[in-house]
């Protein structure tokens, strides 16, 4: 046997896995996954406690058969890693108190997601933004942002800014304007920033302000194929710009402050043989503490022939991580297995709002940003009405119920259930990568 990861913190959280009862009183969990890897390998996962280990075929036999006289010291290694529970508890009824205790839980952190604008200098054919009308938000509708941000504030202790799009650089002034006056307004709040980018707008007078005006603790970018084809994909405004370029130069320049990347590769099937290219030209930047590079599905309606259907996730994702590590791809390959949901999705927070650039709100950033779809506005604030309790029904579907992966998962997304393909099925990707996951793990830790 081998722990490939496990964690004891989560004991406090469920204390119903984490007991000394005799093994004839327990029961396995239902939120566990077991993955025949080869002859002698099963990796075996415990989704409520965020435990992997490493297991032969004997091992697995005395743990599916609940007989461990041959090794006792296997049981207990189990039994204080969340794989077993009691007889009489139902397990969903623990998953159920543990999601009304997230969503009354109030973080000390108000987290706010703002869009200054729907428009885009960028016109890549997969993104959402292509549904939004083209707003930009006004000074005006600035002031009254700040205004809600101060009002709805007092319970917290700190504000994070997410600045979506759109791109959000194209309102540089918005940015720095919500921001000075949320420093001036509030000086004793803590504030940071998070943004969504293309880079493309990205200098030196941005990075500055960025940092010492934004409070930018994180930048999300994307990379979409070696430079010709990015830089189609990308299809910028500005036909002279080399985006792939500027992007390598930005990550440079971003990480030298000791800003964080989250660098992720939209795959598709025009750019697959492209990432191991990619890859070299971000060899440099492996190493950096502060950078974050993962491979992600582009998905969308099914006419797009492009995009990998969900089926075919355990092919790509073991062909993509294998390059990974053979590339010296810094992440552990656990890192790759979601960990228990602390918290529920943005779209059912009570600390989260989302912010359009014409000062209505909503629940999600990547719901259609109709009028209809709002709940309320700056001004007015906060309307619960129908969309509102769309979003935060804490009800599951009943396939969700019986799920393996409810510890992790949560119920899904409310907007990806609305928008379900074949490239883009509403259930947790996780579980379309799970065979090659498994067997990048024991390749690994054998």
């Amino acid at each position: 046997m081998k722990i490939i990861r496990n964690n004891n913190e989560l004991i406090s959280l469920f204390p119903e896995y984490y007991n000394n009862l005799d093994i004839k009183n327990l029961k396995i969990s239902k939120y566990i996954e077991i993955q025949y890897v080869n002859d002698n390998s099963i990796v075996l996962y415990s989704f409520i406690s965020d435990s992997i280990f490493l297991l032969s075929v004997e091992e697995y036999e005395m743990f599916i058969n609940m007989n461990f006289k041959k090794n006792k010291g296997l049981f207990k290694i189990l039994q204080q890693n969340g794989f077993f529970i009691d007889k009489k508890i139902d397990e969903l009824d623990i998953m159920l108190k543990h999601r009304i205790n997230m969503s009354s839980y109030l973080s000390q952190t108000m987290k706010v997601v703002i869009l200054p604008t729907t428009d885009c200098n960028a016109r890549c054919k997969y993104c959402i933004g292509y549904k939004n009308k083209r707003i930009n938000m006004s000074m005006e509708t600035a002031n009254d942002v700040v205004n809600y941000i101060v009002n709805q504030s007092e319970k917290y202790k700190s504000i994070r800014l997410d600045w979506y799009g759109g791109e959000p650089l194209m309102e540089k002034d918005i940015i720095s304007y919500i921001c000075k006056e949320i420093n001036r307004l509030l000086p004793e709040k803590e504030y940071s920033s998070v943004i969504t980018t293309n880079l493309s707008l990205f200098d030196e007078k941005t990075l500055e302000e960025a940092k010492n005006i934004w409070h930018v603790k994180k930048i999300n970018i994307t990379i979409d194929g070696f430079e010709e084809n990015h830089n189609n994909k990308k299809n910028y405004l500005n036909s002279n710009l080399n985006g792939y370029k500027h992007t390598l130069q930005c990550i440079k320049n971003i990480l030298e402050n000791e800003i964080n990347v989250f660098c992720r590769f939209n795959i598709d099937r025009n750019n697959i043989n492209e990432l191991s290219i990619v890859l070299e030209d971000l060899k440099k930047f492996y190493n950096h503490k502060q950078f974050y590079f993962f491979v992600s599905p582009l998905r969308g309606e099914d006419s797009h022939s492009e995009f990998y259907e969900t089926s075919e996730y355990n092919d790509l994702f073991y062909e993509t991580g294998k390059l990974l590590i053979e590339k010296g791809f810094k992440n552990e390959i656990d890192s790759f297995v979601p960990r228990v949901a602390l918290g529920l999705c943005l779209a059912k927070s009570r600390n989260c709002f989302v912010i359009g650039p014409n000062g209505l709100l909503y629940r999600c950033n990547l719901d259609d940003l109709k009028i209809e779809n709002s709940t309320g506005n700056v001004v007015d604030g906060l309307s619960v009405n129908h969309i509102y309790d769309r979003f935060t029904n804490l009800k599951l579907q009943k396939k969700c119920e019986i799920c393996k992966y409810l510890p992790i998962c949560q119920g899904g997304c409310p907007t990806e259930k609305a928008q379900e393909s074949k490239s883009n099925n509403q259930c947790l990707k996780f579980k379309f990568k799970l065979k090659a996951i498994s067997k990048l793990l024991a390749e690994y830790y054998c």
